[in-house]
């Protein structure tokens, strides 16, 4: 007679922390992002740069954010399997469509964040 594992191999279980990050990767990098951009801004600001130097840190760093978001974005399968993921039957698995939506949101919060760089004064008293 045979056995179970015949008819079923055994799977893979999924990484706990894999899925965490795989799920939260937007919301991550978007944390990344607000504390580069007002923590340096702030930070070189009492070092007394030129507000020429802290618009440049936020355009560096907004650039970088939203890169690392629209790669995560399009390489999502990848990203699933090098966490730990276990390969989904179907395209649009409720994973994948969770750590998408929080991705976009996450990149336009990343833009509007940025964003402040061209309507307000760098270094203005009172921040």
């Amino acid at each position: 007679m045979s056995e179970r594992k015949d008819f079923f191999p055994p799977t893979r279980k999924p990484s706990t922390t894999g899925t965490l990050l795989y799920l939260l990767f937007g919301m991550l990098v978007w944390a990344a992002h607000l504390t580069i951009v007002y923590g340096g801004h702030t930070l070189l600001c009492a070092l007394g740069f030129p507000p020429q130097a802290t618009d440049w840190l936020v355009i560096a760093a907004t650039a970088g954010a939203a890169l690392a978001v629209v790669f995560f974005l399009a390489r999502q399968k990848w990203w699933a399997r090098t966490l730990g993921l276990p390969p989904g039957g179907r395209p649009d698995r409720p994973l994948d469509l969770i750590a998408r939506l929080t991705a976009i949101l996450s990149l336009v919060g990343i833009t509007w964040a940025g964003a402040a760089v061209a309507f307000v004064a760098s270094c203005a008293q009172g921040r």
